[in-house]
């Protein structure tokens, strides 16, 4: 199989072109003075915060990831863990304005987070955490693809501890055309993979990624012709650490 390809797939479209930024989900803080409850419902108090992804690799052990928005509108990371009696928030390494969007996963030690953040040029960067079992770094991730309008991950599927696939989507120059884009982990480093864009001037942009092993990855996001709100369905295929 070649690395990464675009299989045959059913035709389908969606008038409505989705954005980057998700649904401002509420976040379920606790009142002043109010201890945080032990439970799944409810999670620990964090100002103006959404989770955008989340992994379990058991009863006993989940990741949830997001940010917080703070007084002058910057975002910070968040991540929380669930122990199998109540959620805690986990300290992330802090640096530009920055969120994660998505989080994979292989054991209680090992998770990889992914998302963005801003570039100093009026874009955005994207960047990665890793999760050793008992604190988050930040990981050197390649070079952003975009110029000043930059790149972002979306999503990250690890199905070993040794194999990470992250999918998002970069800017090309002038128009800002988006292209899609997959990185890859093979337990020492990130790098870019080569992946089958279906044409420069249409933008196709990835959203999610799921790897059930090292060696089959799905890849899925839109394609939207001539840069329209009419969108079609993109599915791209590969291997994890391609």
């Amino acid at each position: 199989m070649p690395p990464w390809l675009i299989p045959e797939q059913a035709s389908c479209s969606n008038r409505t072109k989705r954005s980057q930024n998700r649904p401002n989900l509420p976040h379920p803080a606790t009142g002043p003075g109010e201890p945080d409850p032990a439970g799944p419902g409810r999670a620990p108090s964090a100002p103006d915060a959404q989770f955008w992804g989340v992994s379990c690799t058991s009863r006993s052990f989940c990741t949830a990831v997001g940010f917080t928005t703070l007084p002058d509108r910057n975002t910070l990371p968040l991540a929380e863990m669930w122990n199998g009696r109540r959620w805690s928030i986990t300290t992330t390494p802090t640096g530009k304005s920055g969120q994660f969007t998505g989080v994979s996963c292989n054991s209680a030690s090992a998770c990889a987070a992914v998302g963005s953040e801003a570039n100093g040029k009026g874009g955005t960067k994207n960047f990665a955490e890793e999760w050793n079992g008992s604190a988050w770094s930040i990981a050197a991730t390649p070079a952003t693809r975009g110029g000043d309008l930059g790149d972002l991950l979306n999503e990250v599927s690890c199905p070993s501890a040794a194999d990470y696939t992250a999918a998002g989507f970069y800017w090309l120059g002038g128009d800002g055309t988006a292209q899609s884009m997959i990185w890859s982990w093979n337990g020492k480093r990130w790098s870019g993979v080569s992946t089958p864009s279906p044409t420069k001037t249409q933008a196709n942009q990835l959203y999610g990624v799921a790897c059930p092993s090292a060696r089959t990855c799905t890849a899925v996001g839109i394609i939207a012709p001539d840069n329209t709100n009419n969108t079609r369905n993109l599915i791209e295929t590969g291997r994890a650490g391609a």
